[in-house]
């Protein structure tokens, strides 16, 4: 009788063991928080003021960091491969403009850095579809790499800047713009358990403008919760 109960008993638990592994999905949520850095961007542009004039010139604007969040529904496929389609929200502002009128038709726009005063916010919104690659390394810290690539659009406020003393003064328009992104990522899956892992990622970011504003790229650093199912 014992032996049957012995029996019985580990044949429960090979069948809630069976039960428990079938219940795991290849599926997974993420969402991640962090700082994105636009770099410097230089761009081509025509000026004008209030009394008719215009000239061509460029502009070389700086930024400062400012807030990011994603979120993410992923799959995890055969042999260390997952995708994940990710939406995501960026704001960082302007810091500095420095305008430059190539013909002489504003003089007082030399290239020479103008501070921002007021406005000169971004927003961003990101869709974006991406595919990462866990190197094959045992343990419960797992380095990967990955790419990915879609729209992004990007809300601009009116930014108003001024030289020392409040002259010269410079306005850069608002504006909204929707462009292909492309990235590329490298980060850490921790395992905390079977469901749940923090991952610390590093993301490279280009934008295609269509403006002239080149480059449109920002460094992003990210810590991120994984939770499958």
């Amino acid at each position: 009788m014992r032996r049957q109960a012995c029996a019985l008993f580990t044949f429960a638990t090979m069948i809630c063991a069976a039960h428990a592994a079938s219940a795991q999905t290849p599926w997974y949520i993420t969402g991640s928080a962090g700082a994105s850095l636009r770099m410097d961007a230089s761009q081509s542009t025509t000026f004008f003021n209030g009394f008719g004039t215009t000239g061509p010139g460029t502009n070389t604007r700086t930024y400062d960091p400012g807030p990011v969040i994603n979120l993410g529904v992923g799959y995890k496929l055969p042999l260390g491969f997952r995708v994940e389609g990710e939406l995501g929200y960026a704001h960082y502002s302007a810091d500095s403009a420095s305008p430059l009128s190539t013909n002489g038709a504003f003089p007082q726009l030399n290239g020479s850095g103008l501070a921002l005063q007021s406005g000169g916010g971004y927003d961003q919104y990101s869709a974006t579809g991406n595919a990462f690659y866990g190197l094959p390394i045992p343990g419960w810290v797992i380095p990967y790499v990955g790419a990915g690539f879609g729209v992004e659009h990007t809300d601009a406020q009116t930014g108003h800047f001024a030289g020392p003393g409040g002259a010269p003064r410079f306005t850069q328009l608002s504006g909204s713009a929707t462009d292909a992104v492309v990235l590329g990522e490298v980060g850490v899956t921790i395992e905390l358990d079977e469901r749940w892992a923090v991952v610390p990622s590093y993301r490279f970011e280009h934008v295609f403008t269509t403006n002239n504003a080149s480059p449109n790229d920002a460094n992003i650093f990210r810590l991120g919760v994984r939770y499958s199912f």
